[in-house]
């Protein structure tokens, strides 16, 4: 595997988001847990850069992520989410530190979290960069700005792209009717829908799923 570079040797974990457990009270503590909050349309994949202090503290974390997936306990469950949870505060405490790859005050880098967290857990039923912006006390035209200026896509794009992967996922994993995932999108009607959906995939919701 090769990004820029060559890597000796990778450590993955692959995870339901869900898995996560976060909470209101995660959310205050962790500033949003910044990698794991949906399409964030970065030049670059987020990266951090450790010194040997971090590096020990998280292989430490590591062998406790290792040894609770050793055990098909509760309590190994919940082992391995708090050691988780513990290695995303570490990585986004030492990326605030560094800012390797987002050249923003950390105002700019709080609204831009902020937008991205409330897009990927209201998506269904807000679809306008002013009922976002109403939320975070930010003027919609600011917010706007802000995502031109560092962003390859506008915050409605962003809105849009998580809609659609939404559909598109209920079309190719479920046997949903399409009028019921309009409705669960917060559509009008079928209509509304198929017209968004053709907009952004050349195709009908009918003929991406038969394809």
């Amino acid at each position: 595997m090769s990004i820029k570079g060559t890597f000796a040797k990778v450590k993955v974990i692959e995870f339901e988001k869900s898995f996560l457990g976060v909470d209101n009270s995660m959310n205050q503590a962790g500033d949003y847990l910044l990698i794991f909050y949906g399409y964030h349309f970065l030049d670059a994949i987020p990266k951090i850069q450790l010194s040997q202090n971090m590096t020990t503290e998280f292989n430490r974390v590591w062998l406790n992520i290792e040894e609770g997936c050793n055990k098909k306990t509760s309590l190994a469950k919940k082992l391995i989410q708090n050691s988780f949870q513990r290695l995303m505060l570490l990585a986004q405490k030492t990326h605030e530190k560094t800012e390797f790859d987002l050249p923003l005050d950390s105002d700019q880098l709080r609204t831009i979290r902020a937008f991205q967290y409330l897009v990927e857990t209201n998506f269904r039923t807000l679809h306008k960069v002013v009922d976002y912006a109403q939320i975070i006390k930010v003027p919609a035209k600011k917010l706007t700005e802000l995502f031109k200026k560092h962003y390859n896509s506008s915050p409605s794009e962003l809105i849009a792209h998580r809609r659609n992967l939404f559909a598109k996922k209920q079309l190719l994993h479920t046997n949903q009717l399409v009028k019921n995932i309009a409705y669960d999108l917060n559509f009008s009607d079928s209509q509304a829908f198929s017209h968004f959906f053709k907009k952004h995939n050349g195709m009908s919701p009918e003929r991406f799923r038969d394809s």
